[in-house]
């Protein structure tokens, strides 16, 4: 070459001043997930966030289409029943659960014949399926209680999502950075330094938005039943 190579830490100082790679631009996560990086895509959507969708007419003007984004929500659901005959309920009821695509994550019995016998169930479906299975659950005895919430973690889910997106550009990145560096020791370590603490923040986003998936995929229904003499 005719000219000297630029060296690594110029080529760093600007690869970082692009990648907006600052330690304090990544926040803990919160209930709303955060406002860190941005992304025309999919940064910055709420609950009710609209992905659009433009046409060009034939007299040139422009007709933007909006649908919404899939909300993402949590439910949760507690159902207690009274029955006569516990052994009989709780067949019925674990019998079912597989047939509604659900799985049974936790489980307790207490008391013996003759004596008040209890059993519950924490039970993880479907969402789709859960009014359903709840519907047919207080088929299975006298209900004493039920009780629901939904939890709308929309606005979390795609912000995360976006972060995750970033990141994932801020590594690929360094990473080419890293690939033609030629400059000294010292330099190369930074690089690599920076890449390794990007690599942990995009594992800790990733992390969380597995869970919001599996949280909003599957819903959760604790059933508590009872077993009552001289049911009627």
């Amino acid at each position: 070459m005719t000219k000297k190579l630029i060296s690594l830490s110029l080529v760093l100082a600007i690869g970082l001043s692009l990648f907006g790679c600052s330690g304090g631009a990544d926040k803990q996560f919160s209930s709303r997930g955060g406002h860190a990086d941005s992304s025309p895509e999919v940064a910055g959507l709420d609950a009710g966030a609209m992905a659009k969708d433009s046409t060009v007419l034939a007299d040139g003007k422009v007709k933007t289409k909006t649908a919404a984004m899939p909300r993402k929500i949590i439910y949760t659901g507690d159902v207690h029943l009274a029955c006569e005959n516990l052994d009989t309920a709780a067949k019925k009821l674990e019998s079912r659960i597989k047939s509604f695509g659900g799985y049974v994550s936790s489980g307790n019995r207490s008391g013996n014949r003759g004596s008040i016998r209890e059993a519950t169930w924490t039970i993880r479906l479907p969402a789709d399926q859960f009014d359903s299975f709840i519907n047919y659950t207080v088929s299975l005895g006298e209900l004493q209680s039920n009780t629901r919430q939904a939890q709308d973690v929309s606005e979390e889910f795609y912000d995360v999502a976006a972060r995750l997106k970033n990141k994932k550009v801020e590594e690929a990145r360094l990473v080419e950075l890293l690939k033609h560096a030629t400059g000294k020791l010292g330099e190369i370590l930074t690089v690599e330094k920076e890449l390794t603490r990007v690599r942990e923040e995009a594992e800790q986003i990733e992390g969380r938005l597995r869970f919001l998936e599996n949280q909003t995929d599957l819903s959760t229904l604790t059933v508590t039943i009872q077993e009552v003499k001289n049911f009627q």
